[in-house]
């Protein structure tokens, strides 16, 4: 009977309730500490997701300037740029207009000179 007592002191009890307390409390900042860690990996997967994105189109994009820079070391990537930026062709050379559609014919007018009218009515 007297273990039983023990058991059930009051000082007993609230160090029971103490202990379970700061066991509680010390789950809930260790719950908190592994979220942030989540939080985190998460944002550092999503950041490497972007940097990865951003070096790939920055590699694609050194290739097509490295072509470039090939191209414009001949005299023809030269002279093909000078064409296109600044519209311009060698001595000789004309101009070709291709237009889609149907030829537009320009029409005659019908109408004769009144004097005309006088002259073929004679």
């Amino acid at each position: 009977m007297r273990e039983f007592e023990q058991r059930r002191h009051p000082a007993r009890l609230l160090g029971k309730r103490l202990i379970t307390v700061v066991l509680f409390i010390a789950l809930l900042l260790a719950v908190k500490g592994a979220w942030g860690v989540y939080d985190k990996k998460q944002e550092t997967d999503r950041l490497r997701t972007e940097a990865e994105a951003k070096m790939s189109e920055l590699s694609e994009r050194s290739e097509a300037l490295s072509e470039t820079v090939a191209k414009l070391k001949t005299e023809e990537g030269i002279e093909a740029e000078l064409r296109r930026q600044f519209e311009v062709g060698k001595e000789g050379e004309g101009v070709i207009i291709v237009m889609d559609g149907e030829p537009i014919v320009a029409e005659t007018p019908t109408s004769t000179v009144w004097w005309k009218k006088l002259k073929s009515s004679e």
